[in-house]
């Protein structure tokens, strides 16, 4: 079975049995132009209670908002947007354990995310 440049990325992230090293960058598949830079595991799931009082979990933040189904237990990663590239760049050339509680400022799911593009990761 073929997967196509885009799929092979998707699968990459949402479907590796391999360890992920991170940092990594990811896009989600509901906004393909945004994109994150991830520390690793945020500790939650889409049952977590959400940040804002808006939505009561992430579960519902995604159905919500996104119009997506996801696995109740499914693991959240700590990421920032690469729009706040200089603290996130810093961030990236400091990889220690305390690095990605400090720096890191949303939760994104990798069952929605796919591998970015990036031109020149070494700007």
């Amino acid at each position: 079975h073929y997967l196509s440049p885009p799929e092979a990325k998707q699968d990459a992230v949402q479907n590796s049995k391999e360890k992920i090293l991170f940092p990594t960058i990811w896009a989600p598949t509901y906004a393909p132009n945004v994109t994150y830079i991830v520390y690793g595991p945020a500790g939650k799931t889409f049952q977590n209670s959400f940040p804002s009082k808006e939505y009561s979990s992430y579960l519902e933040y995604y159905a919500t908002k996104y119009c997506v189904d996801v696995d109740p237990l499914g693991e959240m990663f700590s990421a920032r947007r690469m729009f706040d590239f200089p603290q996130s760049f810093s961030c990236l050339l400091n990889l220690s354990d305390s690095a990605p509680k400090e720096h890191a400022t949303v939760e994104i799911a990798r069952e929605l995310c796919t591998g970015a593009e990036i031109d020149d990761p070494f700007i």
